[in-house]
């Protein structure tokens, strides 16, 4: 459906408030501050005359007024993006942060690291300087040697040694920008806390925080009563967004097959919740009182539920187009799309500007908004009268606009195309809605000692089933497209040809070729320049530390590879670098070996690369690769099969 601009006045306000937060991305100053300040008041001031005093030019200082609104609106984005900096704070904690022995703050986010460390995010309340205790503001993450369990039933403050650091810049291009994904959360500074140096203390929660907190024990009562922990794992992604202890293997191979928002909490999970909450409300409260108490007492609900999964971007837009979509009809007003997904995002964005750079922002909105507008020319395509054959015509459609949607910012981020997500998505979405249904069901009758155990047991075969399929579907030959390096011009160039190509199917008239063919020739100039700019700074094997690790990535050759000792791992660079590494590659758990119990390994794709440790040098590779190398080779050999490594 193409938008139509005089029935979204919101479109047109959202657009302008990201213009006006981008502009602050790129020049975040102080003196474009006050000069946009003053603009902006001089123009209205200067348009509100012309309206009062000089009514027979009407249109022209209504025309006058108008451009004052849009910058007016434009400047709102950069002033709140600038308030909510807290850079610009006087009492910011880089400020002081060399004089500080030790500071203190509250844990307002935990994630699990491993089985026995958690990451957590503190936000500086005060720092130690000299024998004074000074206010301050800002967050930083730490490492901490705790399990995340500790952190799940109260909420904490913590008091740490001074031994914040700078996160490590890239080296490579296309790298995954750990610094930079930190700053857009406003987190400038790690810190890698011994036993000894922190000290946690519980604290009293605030009103979202407790949300959270009854979230955390509902997590644990489905660890409790679903014994299977693959079920237990989905169904707390699917339905709690909880996915600290999501196995590795599986989310690479949810990813692979393209159907990997599923495990996130989006527009489908919300809706079916919603719809489930609506029913059952629906069961106790008559039909007459469907408007007046039945809607109402469901978006509440909803609205609750979104607190308590931590108001993620994703649940926030659907809980807000939901209601507006709720709503309408109780009010007796038609919804516009497009006006209820830009009140949704405008919303958000003046909570907290920063969501525009948030991948899980951009993916959610960017699919309903090709939802919207690639549907209906895909449905058009095949026309058919049989029910069944709509039906599937529909859900293809649906899957192929929402992707067609996220298509530039999925190649962008994840470098890679899955290409049997249609096949996926048909048979993998309307599974995750009877599982999330199943899980409701499982949930509910957990209390009753034998029917609950029953129940479980048939939610635990289907979650193995839904498992089983997507690991069949990834597993395919050629299930993804890998190495697809993009600029930002490389994939705006994608979404505006997707957008032509779209406009020519609903207006045959319309002539694109010029514009078509510019934007092909931009994209392939940018595409070669990012592939040249890859070969040239290709990395090899870099040394973390030349007696304890090796680290491996080659794009051409298709082998990425760390090699860690054991001891390095309590070194405090070695840690970020395999979490990054393992981010940026997807590595899989299953393939974690262990090499004479010394040397641990996370490798896939591997092709005969040559790595070293700090007492031998070896070549890797399968069996066969190995036979083939000549005797000359004075290097020590590891074979890799399905199970182990083999020295040779």
């Amino acid at each position: 459906m193409i938008m139509n601009w005089s029935k979204a006045p919101i479109v047109r306000i959202a657009l302008l408030y990201i213009i006006g937060i981008s502009i602050y991305h790129f020049w975040p100053n102080h003196s474009i501050y006050y000069f946009i300040t003053l603009t902006t008041t001089f123009l209205l001031f200067i348009s509100y005359g012309f309206y009062l005093f000089y009514t027979k030019t009407i249109i022209s200082s209504t025309q006058f007024l108008s451009i004052a609104i849009f910058i007016s609106i434009l400047s709102l984005g950069y002033f709140r993006s600038y308030s909510i900096d807290e850079k610009n704070r006087v009492d910011y904690y880089e400020n002081y942060i060399d004089k500080a022995s030790y500071l203190y703050g509250d844990v307002i986010n935990t994630k699990s690291f491993s089985q026995t460390k958690t990451k957590a995010t503190v936000k500086i309340n005060k720092m130690l300087i000299d024998t004074q205790w000074v206010n301050t503001n800002g967050k930083v993450l730490l490492y901490l040697n705790l399990p995340i369990d500790s952190f799940n039933l109260t909420n904490h403050s913590i008091i740490f040694r001074n031994s914040l650091q700078s996160p490590n810049e890239i080296k490579f291009p296309y790298e995954f920008d750990y610094a930079k994904y930190l700053a857009n959360l406003q987190i400038y500074h790690i810190g890698y806390i011994n036993d000894y140096d922190f000290k946690i203390i519980e604290r009293k929660s605030n009103l979202l925080e407790k949300f959270i907190l009854f979230r955390n024990k509902l997590i644990k009562l489905i660890y409790e009563k679903i014994t299977d922990n693959s079920s237990a794992n989905l169904i707390s992604a699917m339905l709690l967004g909880y996915q600290d202890v999501m196995d590795a293997d599986i989310i690479k191979d949810f990813q692979q097959a393209g159907v990997v928002h599923i495990l996130s909490i989006s527009g489908l999970h919300v809706a079916i919740i919603y719809g489930a909450i609506y029913l059952l409300f629906s069961l106790i409260i008559p039909l007459k009182y469907k408007n007046k108490i039945t809607i109402p007492l469901a978006i509440i609900t909803l609205w609750l539920y979104t607190l308590m999964v931590g108001a993620m971007p994703s649940v926030v837009r659907s809980a807000i187009m939901l209601t507006l979509l709720q709503l309408g009809p109780v009010i007796n007003r038609n919804v516009n799309n497009y006006n209820s997904l830009a009140a949704a995002a405008l919303i958000i964005l003046v909570i907290n500007p920063l969501q525009l750079y948030s991948l899980g922002f951009q993916l959610s909105f960017s699919a309903v908004l090709g939802i919207f507008f690639f549907y209906t020319p895909l449905i058009n395509i095949f026309k058919t009268n049989k029910k069944w054959l709509k039906w599937l015509i529909g859900s293809l459609s649906v899957t192929m606009a929402a992707q067609l949607g996220t298509l530039p910012f999925t190649l962008f981020y994840f470098h890679q195309f899955p290409t049997y997500f249609i096949i996926a998505n048909l048979i993998a979405v309307p599974f995750a809605s009877l599982l999330i249904y199943a899980g409701f069901i499982t949930i509910i009758f957990a209390f009753i000692p034998v029917l609950g155990g029953f129940i479980a047991m048939i939610f635990s075969f289907l979650v193995k089933i839904f498992i089983n399929f997507i690991g069949i579907v990834s597993n395919l030959p050629y299930s993804t497209i890998p190495n697809i390096f993009l600029t930002p011009l490389s994939a705006i160039m994608i979404g505006i040809i997707i957008i032509l190509i779209t406009l020519k199917i609903y207006f045959k008239e319309i002539k694109i070729f010029p514009y078509l063919l510019t934007a092909v020739l931009l994209f392939g100039i940018t595409y070669n320049f990012s592939l040249i700019k890859r070969i040239r700074y290709n990395p090899s094997f870099e040394s973390l530390n030349y007696k304890y690790a090796i680290i491996g990535q080659k794009e051409q050759e298709k082998f990425n590879y760390i090699v860690i000792k054991p001891d390095s791992l309590d070194l405090p660079n070695i840690q970020p670098k395999i979490d990054d590494f393992c981010t940026y590659y997807f590595c899989k758990e299953k393939n974690k070996y262990e090499i004479n119990e010394k040397v641990k390994t996370h490798s896939f794709y591997v092709n005969n690369p040559i790595i070293s440790n700090a007492d031998n040098v070896y070549i890797i590779g399968n069996k066969n690769e190995i036979n083939s190398l000549t005797d000359s080779l004075d290097f020590k050999k590891i074979i890799i099969d399905k199970r182990k490594l083999k020295f040779q």
